[in-house]
């Protein structure tokens, strides 16, 4: 039977730097996570985008369905990309704000496109 002396505890030893991680905690994994501000202020941004948008197209007389899948998705997709990339990592808008952006806001606007023309619920 081993002993308290004997016990040696084996940790990672991971020698890569680390990239992501809030401010309240750091991970061993190169995932992306946000902090409380930022997932409020995405969820500010989702909700102007999908309920402002909308009802500013009704105030218009305008029918809401493509200036909410064309305004919607890019609004979205790049507060999602500046909050992660700026604001989290503390980096200047490069290429890869540009990009990861315009993903964001082509699958944000396909998805969008989904519910309001083909009323497919995700």
């Amino acid at each position: 039977m081993a002993t308290k002396k004997n016990l040696k505890w084996e940790t990672k030893n991971n020698k890569q730097p680390k990239k992501y991680g809030s401010k309240m905690r750091k991970t061993d994994y190169d995932i992306p996570s946000f902090g409380y501000k930022s997932a409020f202020l995405m969820v500010l941004v989702f909700m102007a985008a999908f309920v402002g948008v909308p009802a500013a197209c009704q105030a218009l007389n305008i029918a809401p369905g493509w200036p909410t899948v064309i305004l919607g998705g890019p609004i979205c997709g790049f507060s999602v990309a500046y909050l992660q990339i700026v604001r989290e990592k503390k980096e200047k808008m490069t290429q890869q704000f540009w990009i990861v952006g315009g993903v964001l806001s082509i699958i944000i606007s396909l998805a969008v496109y989904a519910l309001f023309f083909h009323s497919i619920m995700i």
